[in-house]
């Protein structure tokens, strides 16, 4: 599924979001990188639309390492 992609399966609603989330965009061999606010854009834009939310990287950040960077 693309970012932000809602899908359709047995009545419930499934979004995406791709990616690994990493304040250094160094990109790896097979593997791109979204900043903390990129991640959260898509979220935003699922927000509310989906009943499962697929990700790639873990939602759990720390707070002392982004502390106002996502709103």
């Amino acid at each position: 599924m693309r970012d932000g992609e809602v899908r359709v399966f047995v009545g419930l609603k499934f979004g995406a979001i791709n990616d690994i989330v990493t304040l250094k965009r160094k990109e790896m061999k097979d593997n791109t990188r979204k900043s903390p606010e990129e991640y959260a854009e898509y979220g935003k834009k699922l927000s509310g639309k989906v009943n499962v939310l697929l990700l790639h990287d873990s939602p759990h950040i720390d707070v002392e390492e982004y502390r106002g960077r996502i709103a």
